[in-house]
């Protein structure tokens, strides 16, 4: 299952966001060792049918593999407005998965 978190960010604003990734299995955090591929994107529509609606993808720094902590730092370019975002990865068996998703607003 996917979590979701909404997020707030001030038009400007680049400072790093960091994600745990967590699961019923491992609460303290997924090992991420062999993960691939961290991306952000942020979209005008929360379930789009395409990536043509995607206005900035970021992609994802791994900050401490073993505990599943990955970041992204925004650009603070979006102009202010209501979007949606899903960070997602490529995990150890080669899938796409989404670890979060939610509002992204800029204010």
């Amino acid at each position: 299952m996917t979590n979701i978190l909404h997020i707030q960010r001030i038009k400007g604003d680049t400072r790093r966001r960091i994600f745990h990734i967590l699961s019923k299995t491992s609460p303290s955090g997924v090992d991420i060792t062999s993960w691939t591929n961290f991306e952000l994107l942020i979209d005008t529509l929360e379930f789009p049918p395409d990536n043509t609606t995607v206005v900035e993808t970021i992609a994802g720094i791994v900050v401490d593999a073993t505990t599943g902590r990955v970041g992204f730092t925004f650009s603070g370019t979006l102009p202010q407005g209501n979007y949606f975002y899903k960070a997602r990865a490529v995990d150890d068996n080669s899938e796409i998965t989404t670890f979060v998703r939610g509002n992204f607003v800029v204010l």
